[in-house]
């Protein structure tokens, strides 16, 4: 289950979905390949919307 309180374990997850979308990673069984855009929107949403909170606190 992701970790939605760490932000570094999200851009991880968004940098490693990001490898898959640019084939540097080509084993890939749990994920559609049209689906790693919204995924990918979805987490920088969400690492975006942490990062700004954090600021403004």
């Amino acid at each position: 289950m992701l970790d939605y309180t760490n932000l570094k374990g999200l851009k991880q997850i968004v940098g490693d979905l990001e490898r898959i979308q640019s084939n540097k990673v080509h084993d890939v069984r749990y994920i559609k390949e049209d689906e790693l855009d919204g995924v990918i929107n979805l987490l920088q949403a969400i690492i975006n919307t942490k990062e700004f909170n954090q600021k403004i606190r």
